[in-house]
């Protein structure tokens, strides 16, 4: 929040929610640029801030629309006269910790319009919502308290997590120790992180735990282990804690069809928490089931048998 100051502070300063579907053959991308018919909505200006919006039909999660960003609307990179269809640059962009699902909005107390209990035409059609200050600082709060991990990063930070975020979005999972001499681990966790609890529906795989500050995202195969794994979704789980941990050490594993795999060398008490749930497979679904070959690595050199 406090990347926003300048803007919060600027009693001239606009709030919108935006409709993105990030697809670069619109001359949209996520946190990068963004197209609209100028025709339709001439209030958006630089130095204005807005909150992204994923609709329904656009969402990978269950046809549910979701908020996942914010940033500052920029200079007009492109501006056509003959469609009316203007390019802005995004400035200041910020990955939300957090996802914000229609059914975390249910409750939401809204400034700039009162919600009846129904999401039909509470956004405009034209994909751009004016909104309040109230609305867009009250947003990026509530995502705040929803998520488990609130680490502030820094602006250029953010840009890079925003950077991951692309990357990830187009299929490209490889990420280098750093970039521009920035480290990458805490800007790409952050992606990552919010990437496999929001897959895994905020719950654990196994246990179905859903209290957010018991739950830990681990890499099946680990971090330092695979440069061209660590973004793929498909490396991750979303375990309660000690479980998560028992995994990272070695003392479980799970068979290409998910069953739960207990090391020898448990103690006692690991073994009695771990034993209600060893027929119990992981949450397995089509889009993104743990790749087999991560599975095997873990089970080959992570595990201790």
């Amino acid at each position: 929040m406090q990347n926003y100051d300048e803007e919060l502070n600027n009693s001239k300063t606009n709030y919108f929610v935006i409709d993105s579907g990030s697809n670069v053959n619109h001359d949209d991308m996520d946190f990068k640029i963004y197209s609209w018919r100028k025709d339709l909505n001439k209030k958006l200006r630089p130095g204005d801030l807005f909150i992204y919006r994923r609709s329904g039909g656009g969402s990978e999660y269950r046809n549910q629309f979701y908020l996942f960003g914010a940033g500052e609307i920029g200079q007009t990179i492109q501006d056509n006269k003959k469609t009316s269809r203007a390019i802005i640059k995004i400035e200041k962009p910020f990955v939300f910790n957090r996802k914000l699902f229609k059914s975390d909005l249910e409750t939401f107390d809204w400034h700039f319009k009162k919600h009846s209990g129904l999401w039909n035409n509470f956004f405009n059609m034209n994909g751009i919502t004016q909104v309040t200050k109230e609305d867009f600082v009250g947003l990026i709060e509530y995502q705040n308290e929803l998520c488990n991990d609130n680490s502030i990063l820094t602006e250029n930070e953010e840009k890079l997590a925003a950077y991951i975020y692309q990357s990830e979005q187009m299929g490209e999972f490889f990420v280098e120790d750093e970039i521009g001499e920035m480290d990458t681990f805490k800007p790409a966790s952050k992606v990552f992180i919010d990437l496999i609890e929001a897959n895994y529906n905020y719950k654990c795989a196994i246990t179905s735990e859903d209290n957010i500050d018991k739950l830990s995202v681990v890499r099946i195969v680990p971090w330092n282990s695979n440069k061209n794994a660590r973004m793929d979704f498909k490396n991750g789980l979303c375990l309660v804690d000690w479980l998560a941990d028992a995994f990272e050490q070695g003392l479980v594993t799970y068979s290409d069809a998910g069953k739960m795999i207990i090391s020898k060398r448990i103690d006692s008490e690991l073994f009695e928490k771990l034993s209600k749930y060893q027929y119990k497979k992981l949450l397995m679904h089509k889009r993104y089931s743990p790749k087999k070959e991560y599975l095997e690595y873990h089970r080959e050199f992570v595990f201790k048998n």
